[in-house]
């Protein structure tokens, strides 16, 4: 009887609609996981500094430092030049970049191919970043290690006993953060599937089909055939006697 109770709840489409609603909600939650990350990675984008090194655009010379690149989907990607504020009192970065000539190069480690190049810049006209002035621009190129080989043909002399730093940013526009937000909309949407879909199930398990009650009702308990049961009693008297 509970056997026929549990098939009559569990019918095939039933169960189908329960692993339905299950991988809808393993989906949703995957996408919000999701969602965080290229948030988390959007974020550390902002600020990450695929190069950061000292060094010395006064005079003539070459450096070879790491470049670590984690991003390839912004839209631009610079080095600034940072000073000491008080450096500029009074001037500008052009000023002090009078008369300077210089080159990066971006290769692939124990390579000789160069991925990026770019010739010493000052045509920025924009704001600070983060303090600092844009000298070389690149285009994205794809993740990895690489190294970058500056060279200075010919030195700044108002840059003389400055301290100077070379650090890498990325220009993002806010559509890096697009993943995130598909992967947000996408857990939304099929969580709430998957919750309809689940309450659904739940509201027609919870109904007792009516041919299942009257089995219940009906059904003796050998799993014969139902007998009336007489409420009075009938006494035999012994055989008569012709």
């Amino acid at each position: 009887m509970l056997a026929d109770s549990m098939s009559a709840r569990w019918t095939i489409w039933r169960a189908i609609s329960a692993g339905l609603a299950l991988c809808l909600l393993g989906l949703a939650a995957k996408c919000f996981v999701d969602a965080q990350k290229f948030m988390k990675q959007f974020e550390d984008w902002e600020t990450a500094k695929p190069i950061d090194t000292v060094v010395d655009l006064s005079t003539p010379g070459e450096i070879v430092v790491p470049f670590h690149q984690t991003c390839s989907s912004s839209h631009s990607e610079v080095i600034v030049l940072r000073v000491p504020a008080a450096a500029v009192q009074g001037g500008s970065i052009t000023q002090l970049l009078q008369g300077a000539s210089a080159r990066i190069e971006v290769r692939h480690k124990q390579d000789t191919n160069i991925v990026e190049s770019a010739e010493l810049d000052l045509s920025w006209t924009g704001d600070l970043i983060d303090g600092a002035t844009p000298i070389f621009f690149v285009s994205p190129f794809r993740k990895g290690e690489y190294e970058a080989r500056v060279r200075v043909m010919a030195g700044a002399p108002g840059l003389k006993g400055v301290p100077q730093k070379l650090e890498g940013r990325y220009m993002l526009c806010g559509m890096e953060a697009m993943p995130a937000e598909i992967a947000k909309f996408g857990g939304i949407a099929t969580s709430i599937l998957g919750g309809v879909v689940g309450i659904v199930l739940l509201y027609r398990l919870a109904r007792v089909p009516p041919h299942a009650q009257i089995s219940q009702q009906g059904a003796a308990p050998n799993g014969g055939p139902a007998t009336p049961v007489s409420s009075s009693k009938v006494t035999e008297g012994p055989p008569s006697v012709s």
